[in-house]
């Protein structure tokens, strides 16, 4: 079955469960129409050489259906294959995630492919943590059509894995304009591979992992390999540990024809937890897969497709400083647009608190959306005595807290509310007031007591005694 994005939806075993083994078995086909099995015989619902079925009941009015049994039960196609479920390592670090990256598609052009499609990388955009695994490994073919399209010798499927040549212009939305401390290697527009070095850096693997997955030298020495023509159709780079956080944008070099297909990825490699997508006027969520954030759009919030960035970081969102704060009057004096809307609480009106959440980046930073229409989901951890609200920093770094007139939800481990740009946003708390006064309140009022009474025993030391002998005889 399919799933979605056309994935597959996985097998389930407790379907005809009762109907597997190798004995001869009937299926009831007749009930599953709504028949009994005599209506079924009547009407010629039977399994036998072109029969001829009473379509619509009364109706006199037969059809003949081009079945031949002698070919019920033969294999036209082999599609069989064959795969391993290898143990996990011993040595994978408890709580990090395994990905697994292959290559789908086949050899030929989007006719020829059909119903499959052409090369490309599977998953075509992996996003992954520090700390994480990759497992790279692809498998080819010798036995495609000869007249297919494609590079190399006729009949064959090779692939491999080279870095894109080095940015040389600025990409509109680039990502390390927008996230903390993210390099970007590779230019994703660019059809040239980048030249290896000693010093190449492709997710922190060593140069030996770097070059076999461009050369797939893994099972061959010498011959034929412009192409990789001589190379085994089976690459497996192993289990590796990611620890180099960055954007990394790489090529098959085997497969890319310019205007014909190109193979592409994307590895984005964070230290926090992070997501992209692109969302349009029709509207759309863009969740944070630890689920600590989810960014709501409805229709209309924004007038035209963006691609959004949520990131999630362990920080503290702090009060601007007096140097920021008059840097943001000279923006305003001197006519220019606010980075902020009029209803949210600036400067000394902005409340500060403690962490109870996260801080959750939207980027683009800059972009503007419709506040009616945009909504915020983060969880955050807080007492129920505590007061929590909502703090942002815009993206000319205006601290402000949001007015209850944008909180939607805010309890529970929950808060939703509606924003109006992206910025980076953060539950924060402090203690509950009327709470802090009555226990005030009950501390004065217990010191008093104890006062009141040392005073009293003081100035009457037989009742002192009184209470005491009393305490000592029981």
């Amino acid at each position: 079955s399919s799933g979605i994005n056309a994935e597959y939806g996985g097998f389930d075993p407790t379907i005809n469960d009762d109907l597997n083994g190798n004995d001869a078995t009937e299926l009831d086909v007749a009930t599953q129409f709504g028949l009994t099995t005599q209506d079924a015989e009547d009407r010629g619902y039977v399994f036998e050489g072109n029969p001829q079925v009473e379509v619509f009941e009364d109706s006199n009015v037969e059809m003949q259906l081009a079945i031949n049994t002698a070919q019920y039960g033969r294999t036209f196609q082999d599609r069989t294959h064959v795969f391993a479920i290898r143990k996990k390592p011993e040595d994978v670090v408890e709580g990090n995630n395994i990905y697994n990256l292959n290559v789908r598609g086949k050899r030929g052009n989007i006719v020829q492919t059909y119903p499959a499609v052409e090369y490309d990388f599977q998953p075509n955009r992996v996003q992954m943590k520090t700390g994480d695994y990759i497992h790279i490994q692809w498998t080819g073919s010798d036995t495609n059509p000869n007249n297919n399209d494609g590079q190399g010798r006729q009949g064959t499927d090779r692939s491999n894995m080279i870095l894109l040549r080095n940015i040389t212009y600025a990409k509109e939305g680039a990502l390390p304009e927008q996230t903390h401390n993210m390099s970007q290697q590779g230019q994703w527009s660019s059809n040239y591979p980048i030249y290896i070095t000693n010093t190449t850096s492709f997710l922190g693997l060593p140069n030996a992992d770097i070059i076999a997955a461009a050369f797939i030298e893994q099972t061959q020495f010498g011959g034929d390999m412009e192409e990789l023509d001589d190379a085994g159709t089976y690459y497996n780079m192993g289990l590796r540990r990611i620890t180099d956080p960055g954007v990394y944008n790489y090529m098959s070099t085997r497969n890319n024809n310019f205007s014909n297909r190109s193979q592409k990825g994307r590895i984005v490699i964070t230290q926090s937890p992070f997501v992209a997508k692109k969302v349009g006027v029709a509207g759309g969520e863009v969740a944070l897969p630890n689920g600590e954030a989810t960014l709501v759009l409805d229709p209309d919030a924004i007038s035209q497709a963006v691609m959004f960035y949520l990131e999630s970081t362990d920080a503290v969102l702090v009060q601007n400083t007096e140097e920021e704060q008059a840097a943001r009057r000279k923006r305003r004096e001197a006519g220019e647009e606010d980075d902020v809307d009029d209803d949210v609480n600036t400067a000394e009106d902005a409340n500060t608190g403690d962490k109870a959440s996260s801080v959750v980046g939207v980027f683009p930073l800059d972009v503007r959306t419709d506040k009616a229409r945009t909504h915020l989901e983060m969880t955050f951890n807080a007492d129920a005595a505590d007061t929590t609200f909502v703090a942002m920093v815009s993206d000319k770094g205006t601290y402000a807290s949001l007015p209850d007139s944008r909180i939607e939800e805010m309890g529970s481990g929950k808060a939703k509310f509606r924003i109006s740009s992206g910025g980076k946003y953060q539950v924060l708390k402090y203690p509950y007031v009327p709470v802090i006064i009555a226990f005030c309140i009950l501390a004065i009022v217990l010191a008093a007591l104890f006062i009141g009474m040392a005073v009293y025993f003081k100035q009457n030391p037989d009742a002192w005694y009184r209470i005491k002998k009393n305490f000592t005889d029981v």
